[in-house]
């Protein structure tokens, strides 16, 4: 693979690309390229951002091509965060595609910085269509409970409740 990060002090601006060959596949994709031995295996992706003050938002997008020929996947996603000092909240929107399956995922979560500690509650959606036997929806609660000794070193603990429907 090869990997571009965009230098920093570009108006709090960052972002990388990053591109990775097949790797010696040999599989036929045709699947939505319409030519045989298009490159099968290849990933390509980036993500840009802006971080200025308590706000910090960023964008990406990739798609994978498999040695299988199965369908492309494609990926796209945007997120943010937003510290207002005694809570940050943070946020995000992702949606996959692979031919008739698409899943779209979503995240709303919040950290509370008490002292050396910090408590984290998110919730998290995830919808899936397409699929055999229909729609599928995931939800999840989490709560946890962080204890910094250091700044590379935290003693944590979490605590999710995860409720699959339909499959």
């Amino acid at each position: 693979a090869v990997q571009y990060f965009l230098p920093s002090g570009i108006g709090g601006v960052y972002g990388q690309f990053m591109a990775a060959a097949s790797e010696g596949a040999s599989g036929p994709n045709t699947y939505g390229t319409g030519a045989v031995g298009a490159n099968p295996g290849r990933y390509i992706g980036g993500r840009i951002g802006w971080a200025g003050g308590p706000v910090d938002v960023a964008a990406a997008y990739a798609q994978q091509r498999f040695q299988s020929g199965a369908p492309d996947q494609k990926t796209w996603n945007i997120g943010a965060s937003y510290d207002l000092g005694v809570v940050k909240l943070m946020g995000y929107i992702d949606r996959d595609t692979q031919d008739v399956l698409k899943e779209s995922r979503g995240s709303f979560s919040v950290v509370v910085p008490i002292g050396q500690s910090e408590i984290h509650a998110g919730y998290s959606l995830s919808k899936l269509t397409g699929a055999a036997g229909g729609d599928r929806k995931i939800d999840q609660f989490a709560l946890g409970y962080v204890y910094n000794l250091s700044k590379r070193t935290a003693l944590y603990s979490n605590a999710s409740r995860l409720n699959n429907k339909n499959g």
